[in-house]
């Protein structure tokens, strides 16, 4: 497995799919990502966006990442 700390576009961009597989599960998150990509919600801070991928490439975990720490 192997972690890539990440903007909120490049997030964005590889994190959608795997975040519509599950919709309402993901729902919170993807709202969170959606919003704050749109700027219609500000990000706070300089917060980054972390994927944890799986050694076959299929994206399992995501988290928010910001300066004091995951979230």
């Amino acid at each position: 497995m192997r972690c890539l700390a990440e903007d909120l576009a490049a997030f964005a961009a590889g994190a959608d799919a795997w975040l519509c597989r599950e919709p309402v599960l993901h729902n919170v998150l993807r709202t969170l990502v959606v919003d704050r990509l749109s700027g219609d919600v500000p990000l706070s801070g300089d917060g980054r966006f972390v994927r944890a991928l799986a050694d076959h490439g299929d994206l399992s975990i995501k988290r928010l990442a910001s300066e004091t720490g995951f979230s």
